[in-house]
């Protein structure tokens, strides 16, 4: 403010990103799912290496920053299911994308449980 006082909202206030949210923090039920959706684009954010290693049937690749800068790209009538190495970093661009207007939603678990998932 003015007189130099903080004001108690900031100070209250939390940043989330991929690297600062938690798990507990990223369960909310209307971001994560243990199911691919139906009809939905599937976007493998890992990095370049573990995509070619393994990714998830039709999946394609994404580099995080660019999903974010490219989202006025994408079809908001589409449905969206994203994932990535730990899980963290997908529970986020979901939300962000959620909140962008999108049918988005994050596995919850990284790649290698989703993988175990669609190979059982």
């Amino acid at each position: 403010t003015r007189d130099g006082s903080v004001d108690r909202s900031a100070l209250a206030r939390r940043v989330f990103g991929p690297c600062t949210i938690t798990r507990e923090e990223s369960r909310e039920s209307y971001v994560l799912t243990s199911e691919i959706p139906r009809d939905a684009v599937v976007f493998d954010c890992q990095p370049p290496h573990l995509y070619r290693a393994w990714h998830a049937p039709g999946a394609e690749h994404r580099d995080p920053g660019d999903l974010i800068e490219g989202l006025y790209r994408l079809d908001k009538q589409r449905t969206y299911f994203v994932y990535c190495t730990h899980g963290s970093q997908a529970a986020y661009l979901a939300e962000l994308m959620q909140r962008s207007g999108y049918d988005a939603y994050a596995y919850d678990g990284g790649a290698a449980r989703l993988r175990r998932t669609l190979e059982t």
